[in-house]
């Protein structure tokens, strides 16, 4: 394969690692100047490599643990000495010694974690959860016994080492053994995909071909669905990441590319006002110009947003890279910077995960054995 060097605008590469072999890289979370990183499946490594990025311009891999037999550990989130990733079913595994759900381990000392419990959870596992650090909760999107797909459990997090069901929620016609039909059209799955997210009042989650749900959650235990705005047809669906902006009514919405080379029509980002929770409204939405990248090969489409948004969405976009886009008005978003990592011995680069530490730097990783890139934007 033919070596292409990396394309960016107003971004400065600062560091790189493979993660010693491990670089398939699914989702990355820095706490003081540690990088802890999910790996995904597809260079046959699954597991949490764990980083010392200090100095950022040489990331140095001090720890790593292997996810256990037939397991997907691909998800990551850390505070305060604690980490928690996730346990979902290997694709193509026999499934024999999986056990759904989420581990969680001391990290206070980076270098020796040490796992504290596993909370177990049912059917396939977690996928893309969130950590409410603020709540001390955590919301798993997950299989459960006589559900059909994933639904979401909410988990009171508060002490560590005995997480605690609180309640769960379901899109009607997902509880097959409550003798519920499905909603689904042929060739739809509805399944809740998260990161569950709240702002103010209500829980916003990417619910894959179902769309975007909304929940009341003032009683936390007791969620009620307050808007489903499901855009599939005429839009692909495959609904991810909805996330409310600092401090304004805004949500940022992405969904998924799952094809390659175009298949099907790329996906993009939404803009929507969220000022009546009951009655989001779509108000702008953000593409990525085609220019030729149906034709590089691997995904091309929207996916992962760094969740701490203000004026700035710093979204992956597969084989487009990195995109930085200016919403400061949310009614015309512009791009305003963009990085795409070189390649060396494969077609394309296929940026996955975009996080942002407290100095500013960005953390980019690339699913198809690219690594993560640290990154400076410069505008």
């Amino acid at each position: 394969m033919a070596r292409r060097k990396e394309e960016k605008k107003k971004v400065r590469k600062i560091g790189h690692s493979d993660l010693d072999g491990w670089g398939d890289t699914m989702q990355i979370w820095v706490e003081r100047n540690v990088a802890y990183v999910g790996a995904s499946g597809d260079g046959k490594h699954e597991g949490t490599t764990i980083l010392d990025v200090a100095n950022p311009k040489k990331p140095k891999v001090i720890a790593r643990i292997p996810a256990p037999q037939n397991t997907h550990s691909h998800k990551v989130r850390v505070r305060d000495g604690i980490m928690v990733v996730n346990n979902e079913f290997l694709r193509g595994s026999d499934g024999s010694g999986f056990v759904p759900g989420v581990r969680v381990y001391d990290v206070s000392n980076p270098k020796k974690p040490r796992l504290i419990t596993t909370f177990k959870t049912g059917g396939r596992g977690v996928h893309r959860f969130n950590w409410d650090m603020e709540r001390e909760m955590l919301y798993l999107p997950t299989g459960d016994e006589g559900y059909r797909n994933r639904i979401l459990w909410i988990v009171d997090f508060k002490d560590p080492a005995k997480p605690k069901l609180i309640s769960k929620w379901w899109l009607p016609g997902q509880w097959e053994a409550g003798g519920e039909a499905s909603q689904e059209r042929p060739g739809e799955s509805f399944r809740c995909h998260g990161a569950p997210m709240i702002h103010k009042d209500h829980m916003y989650i990417g619910y894959w071909d179902a769309g975007l749900v909304v929940l009341d959650v003032k009683d936390i235990a007791h969620p009620k669905l307050v808007a489903h705005f499901d855009w599939s047809p005429p839009y692909l669906g495959n609904t991810h990441s909805s996330v409310p902006l600092q401090g304004r009514d805004f949500l940022v919405v992405t969904d998924e590319t799952t094809v390659d080379n175009c298949v099907k029509p790329p996906t993009f980002m939404w803009i929507m006002n969220i000022a009546a929770p009951d009655h989001p409204i779509p108000v702008s939405t953000y593409q990525v110009p085609t220019d030729g990248f149906c034709k590089r090969g691997g995904r091309f489409g929207a996916h992962n947003v760094h969740e701490d948004i203000e004026d700035l969405v710093y979204v992956t976009w597969f084989n487009a890279g990195l995109r930085i886009v200016d919403i400061s008005n949310p009614y015309s978003p512009k791009e305003v910077g963009y990085y795409i990592p070189e390649t060396k011995g494969k077609h394309a680069a296929q940026s996955n995960e975009v996080f942002i530490d407290k100095r500013g730097l960005i953390y980019l990783g690339d699913r198809a054995a690219g690594g993560m890139d640290v990154l400076e934007y410069t505008g």
